[in-house]
């Protein structure tokens, strides 16, 4: 008998449940959860700092830093707060943060870049590592190169022979061996670095693309033509941009017919092809916004090849 008003009070419960499903459902107010802790930066991203001829510049104040050397290097590239300067037969390391300098050693660097355990120093005869702390050197090839390029930790470095080493930017040990299939004459021609891994192009009557990863293994190659077969012999083309998303190609001779192209670096992919002169390819959030033209007038063209808008400056 003194069950009967709990069972009754449950089964009240139960029916009020049941209503309750055929009902809209509201949802709980939303509390904010905390911000969860940022991801910690790579080593060579731990500071905005930029170096440019022996100065170290913070990037997000605007503001020098310190000034490592008053004469401008030959070479200079930096890695984890660790500047690296190349002079004529000398090569030197300054702390970025404070200005010291860490070590001097003799070297004659045609081609420098840097990664985690030093310098990597590109001469005539080969590339020899520089370690970070001593200065002391570890032969890592006996083949010249031509360029030196930092790619996700890794160094990356083009031979004469037109084949790639691929360097572990802390201990120099090679970790990828590849081929490009044109000469580089040097950093201009040669690789920049993209989300991927890094791209060259050679350009002429035609433009060659080749991608590779941080192991120097082929991503893509891809060859779009560029003068006619009716074109003047004198009908040649410059590279006008090249970085990591796209590289564009025109006509630069006087009397060439005006012709520019412009290729996505991510899949080799001819994105613009216009009867005009194009020296930039703009891009907004990853997708191609417009394409820039200086001469005879300044224009911004949509991909679509319509004029957005001409400056009245020209």
């Amino acid at each position: 008998m003194r069950r009967a008003p709990a069972l009754l009070a449950l089964g009240v419960l139960l029916s009020a449940c049941k209503d309750r499903t055929t009902a809209p459902i509201r949802p709980d107010p939303m509390v904010p959860s905390p911000h969860p802790a940022p991801a910690p930066k790579p080593e060579n991203e731990a500071a905005p700092r930029g170096l440019f001829h022996g100065r170290v510049v913070d990037l997000k104040a605007r503001a020098l830093l310190n000034v490592l050397e008053k004469d401008r290097p030959k070479q200079e590239a930096a890695f984890g707060g660790i500047a690296f300067l190349a002079y004529a037969t000398e090569l030197r390391a300054y702390d970025m943060k404070t200005g010291a300098k860490r070590w001097s050693v003799p070297a004659t660097c045609t081609v420098l870049e840097a990664g985690a355990g030093g310098a990597f120093c590109g001469t005539s005869t080969g590339v020899v590592r520089h370690d970070a702390n001593s200065g002391a050197a570890m032969s890592v090839s006996t083949k010249r190169v031509v360029q030196l390029v930092a790619v996700e930790g890794r160094v990356l470095g083009v031979h004469d022979d037109r084949t790639l080493d691929a360097w572990d930017g802390r201990s120099g040990l090679v970790v990828g061996t590849g081929t490009v299939p044109f000469s580089i004459y040097g950093a201009r021609d040669g690789f920049v670095v993209n989300p991927k891994g890094a791209c060259a192009a050679s350009i002429g009557r035609e433009l060659q693309l080749h991608c590779v990863d941080a192991s120097a293994k082929t991503l893509h190659t891809t060859t779009h033509a560029l003068a006619k077969p009716t074109d003047p012999s004198s009908t040649w083309f410059s590279r006008r941009q090249l970085d990591g998303r796209y590289v564009v190609a025109s006509t630069w001779f006087g009397k060439s017919p005006r012709l520019g192209v412009a290729v996505r670096v991510a899949d080799g992919v001819e994105v613009a092809r216009m009867e005009e002169e194009l020296v930039a390819a703009i891009d907004r959030d990853g997708t191609l916004e417009g394409l820039l033209v200086t001469q005879p007038s300044t224009r911004l063209f949509e991909p679509s090849g319509k004029v957005r808008w001409t400056s009245r400056r020209s």
